[in-house]
């Protein structure tokens, strides 16, 4: 065993690895809780230790550096459709997939809806 004041990772740094790791899971645990991402996806933290020892080995730079991996945000998606609108200019037209039932239910009854 190591007999010294640094035995744990939360000492190094002045505890800032500590802070750091938590930050880190911190972003992880927004990413997992949010609808945006994917759930089952795999997150990752990461915790770098490097250290640089003087050249007569009596003193020691550590740098520490924590990160994490996350997964990209679901691709949204929305039907667009190509009109000419009253000027006559050619425009697109997107349905928002979050309206979608409330588009279907201002549709006249009997009409159908194009390309869908």
């Amino acid at each position: 065993m190591l007999d010294a004041k640094v035995q744990r990772i939360s000492d190094l740094c002045g505890g800032k690895s500590d802070i750091d790791f938590r930050e880190m899971l911190g972003k992880v645990i927004e990413n997992i809780n949010d609808p945006k991402y994917p759930g089952g996806e795999v997150r990752k933290i990461t915790m770098s230790i490097v250290l640089y020892p003087d050249p007569a080995n009596k003193t020691i730079e550590v740098a520490v550096q924590t990160g994490c991996v996350l997964p990209k945000k679901v691709a949204r998606k929305a039907i667009t459709f190509i009109g000419k609108g009253e000027d006559g200019q050619v425009g697109l037209f997107t349905e928002d997939p979050d309206q979608t039932k409330l588009f279907n239910d201002l549709m006249p009854q009997g009409a159908e809806r194009q390309g869908v």
